[in-house]
């Protein structure tokens, strides 16, 4: 499948709320899909950025993948059902910020 298609997925969740998160990554993911090929992508497509933060604000689970801003750092993390974060990164780049959360999103997403 397209790694376009699949970095673009809370796009197509704003456009069409009747589908799923998880039935969209089941039909997009693709073998060789690497945390290097999203950091490929975001450097080029700047654009994603906010629509992944906002798809990671707008999630309604107890658990998975966050990221934060707070002034100049990002911090990606996995929430756990008993709110322990686990995982914790911190980044000063905004792309490996979101590569990172991003691909592990949607590895958890596809592995569930």
């Amino acid at each position: 499948m397209s790694l376009e298609k699949l970095l673009n997925i809370p796009k197509e969740l704003n456009s069409n709320p009747n589908v799923s998160v998880y039935n969209l990554v089941k039909e997009y993911y693709f073998d060789g899909f690497s945390e290097s090929l999203v950091y490929d992508y975001l450097i080029k497509n700047h654009c994603i950025h906010n629509d992944w933060l906002l798809f990671c604000e707008d999630k309604k689970v107890d658990q998975g993948w966050i990221i934060e801003k707070s002034f100049f750092i990002y911090n990606v993390y996995y929430l756990n059902k008993r709110n322990n974060k686990s995982y914790l990164k911190r980044f000063l780049n905004k792309d490996k910020a979101f590569s990172y959360y991003i691909y592990n999103e949607i590895v958890s997403v596809y592995n569930s």
